[in-house]
């Protein structure tokens, strides 16, 4: 009679253990794994459970999954959450809920374990994802309560990355750290998106493209291929990133601009509007390169330098300073723009010629061979220096003048017309 009291009492006892399961509802242990499952959820007998597992509200485990817990880390797996086919659950040393109108299927596996130095406590599954195929999902992430993402293929979330909003992850991508996903971004293909990377509005990152440090893509910025993005980038509106393109250092790049096969901007330089950046060209130090300007080759824009409008800088040609060039002009080949100096109109500076100081090339004036423009010399109209010449101080060259050879013009010499010089010293008060 001892015994059987002894007994009954042990039942009575036992009872609460269950009554901090699913908030104290009726339920009961299912038998394989010792979970318990709520009254009103459905929990398949095929199903393993864990024992720290807890199946609450209307939740639904179905066909093969298996739930696992350690280190009395408990699962809780509530709202209209589904789990089924051959998904897995497990704890390792953290919690993890699932709960809302959450989605996991097919052979997707989520895995809640710490994240070193995180202030997250547990993986929060919410809202209305969708997890399937044999995607992961492991550490600490969090999906809030407007999520509607999918993650799918054999995509992996680890670490603290937060997700809200419709995005994708798909393909075999991995976003990883303290990654932010907003809105309706996209990531695919073979990307990384690490670091404490932000991706807002319709962004997205493709290929084999690698996106990380404290980088932020806004709009329907595009970063594609083999292409890299990182240390406190912003891409924002339409801009495409492609090809082997590096973008760093606190550049900000925008609009329309494309960036491609190996261009670099970095050094907080700027390229927007409908602007081409290509090739090997490198826009450097604060340098910035808008409107429908192009920059390709081996061309080089650095040290605060502007080329805007239509201009195109090619070849190996070099701009920098705070240097301007703009309208149509054309710089090419191995010249160089140097100083404040400014091209304009459809101004053309080719060879290895130099325009520096604040010289002025502009209308439809050349600079070619190895010519030196500088001081606040100007050659306009249909002016052209070529060879070794040099134009500097105040010199002027327009109309249709042509100065070439070894000729020097300076002070405040004008040289216009038709007049063709090829050698000589032209200097204060010289007009010809």
């Amino acid at each position: 009679m001892k015994y059987s009291f002894l007994v009954a009492l042990f039942g009575i006892l036992s009872l609460p253990v269950y009554a901090i399961n699913c908030g104290g509802v009726p339920g009961s242990t299912h038998a394989n794994g010792g979970g318990f499952v709520a009254d009103t959820a459905t929990v398949d007998a095929t199903v393993y459970l864990g024992v720290d597992a807890e199946v609450c509200d209307e939740a639904q485990v179905l066909d093969n999954v298996v739930v696992t817990t350690n280190n009395a880390q408990r699962i809780v797996i509530s709202g209209l959450a589904r789990v089924y086919n051959s998904a897995t659950l497990t704890s390792v040393d953290a919690p993890m809920t699932i709960t809302g109108n959450a989605k996991i299927y097919d052979q997707a596996s989520i895995t809640s374990q710490l994240v070193a130095n995180s202030t997250l406590t547990e993986l929060l599954i919410q809202g209305e994802p969708l997890i399937f195929e044999t995607s992961s999902i492991v550490g600490l992430v969090q999906f809030s309560a407007q999520s509607e993402a999918q993650v799918y293929g054999s995509a992996s979330v680890r670490d603290e990355v937060i997700i809200n909003g419709d995005c994708q992850v798909f393909g075999s991508a991995v976003v990883r750290e303290k990654v932010t996903l907003n809105d309706s971004v996209v990531i695919y293909g073979s990307a990384e998106v690490y670091g404490q990377t932000t991706l807002n509005n319709f962004s997205q990152v493709y290929a084999l493209a690698k996106v990380f440090d404290f980088a932020i893509l806004n709009d329907f910025a595009q970063v594609g291929d083999t292409a890299t993005v990182k240390d406190n980038v912003i891409a924002y509106g339409e801009v495409l990133i492609s090809g082997n393109a590096t973008v760093s250092d606190f550049a900000r790049v925008g609009d329309n601009a494309l960036i491609y096969d190996n261009a670099i901007v970095s050094d907080k330089s700027r390229v927007f509007g409908d602007a081409r950046v290509y090739g090997n060209a490198q826009i450097l130090s604060r340098a910035e390169v808008f409107d429908n300007a192009e920059v390709f080759d081996s061309a080089l824009i650095s040290a605060r330098a502007k080329v805007r409008g239509n201009a195109k800088v090619h070849d190996n040609a070099q701009v920098s300073g705070d240097s301007i060039l703009y309208d149509n002009a054309d710089v090419f080949e191995f010249a160089k723009i140097l100083g404040h100096a400014q091209v304009y109109g459809r101004g053309v500076v080719r060879g290895t010629a130099e325009v520096s100081g604040k010289a002025q090339i502009y209308d439809d004036s050349s600079v070619a061979d190895s010519a030196k423009i500088y001081g606040n010399a100007e050659i306009y109209g249909n002016g052209r220096v070529y060879g070794t010449a040099s134009v500097f101080e105040l010199g002027q060259i327009f109309e249709n003048a042509e100065v070439g050879g070894d000729t020097l013009i300076h002070g405040t010499a004008l040289i216009h017309g038709t007049a063709n010089l090829i050698t000589g010293d032209y200097n204060r008060g010289n007009e010809i």
